[in-house]
């Protein structure tokens, strides 16, 4: 298979982090996205939990996209200073906002499927991983909500970057392959969990 490509037959498209090997792509840093959702959904517990399956891998993968995008976006930029072009810095801003929309809607999906699938097992992953997620989900509120922080508490830091730190308000956000490798992570864990269940486990269309 040659880089760049995703694996037609299904599987974890191999990232640099975690559960199987671990794969780029073509561009240099850049992640490939997760295909197993569907090689495993048959396993989920309910109808409620094998939708959420799918659509927590769909935002993982789009948070994953956010991010070479964001590095792309990087790659761009010439560098600090009064030259930089406008257009490519709101290209950078947006793709950070959306970084933190996809990256809140996974783990708010994680959280829904722990629940409606009634495993303990992703029920305390959940819970451990609550605290971790925090951060994103903040930082999500922020641009999510940003007609609320035109206040001074905010303007004098609206949204900057410092390397791989996002800031806003003051506060520090994480937008490094290490930030991104706490929800693959959780994901492959998922992955994990179901994949380990016997062959005759679950009703995942049999909502009654």
């Amino acid at each position: 298979m040659k880089d760049g490509e995703v694996r037609p037959e299904g599987g974890i498209c191999e990232l640099e982090f975690g559960y199987t090997e671990v794969r780029r792509h073509a561009y240099k840093g850049e992640k490939m996205m997760y295909n197993e959702a569907l090689n495993i959904i048959w396993k989920a517990y309910s109808f409620e939990a094998s939708v959420a399956l799918l659509t927590l891998e769909r935002y993982v993968n789009g948070t994953m996209i956010q991010w070479n995008r964001i590095q792309a976006d990087k790659r761009a930029l010439p560098g600090p200073g009064p030259g930089v072009d406008q257009t490519l810095m709101l290209t950078l801003f947006l793709d950070i906002h959306f970084y933190f929309v996809c990256y809140d809607k996974a783990q708010n999906l994680l959280e829904h499927l722990a629940r409606t699938d009634g495993d303990s097992k992703l029920g305390n992953l959940w819970q451990m991983l609550k605290p971790k997620f925090k951060p994103f989900n903040d930082a999500r509120n922020h641009l999510e909500h940003i007609e609320t922080r035109i206040t001074r508490k905010y303007l004098s830091d609206f949204g900057n970057l410092e390397n791989d730190t996002f800031t806003f308000g003051g506060e520090r956000f994480d937008i490094s392959a290490s930030g991104l490798k706490i929800l693959t992570d959780a994901y492959e864990q998922v992955v994990g969990i179901l994949r380990s269940r016997p062959k005759n486990y679950g009703t995942s269309f049999n909502s009654g």
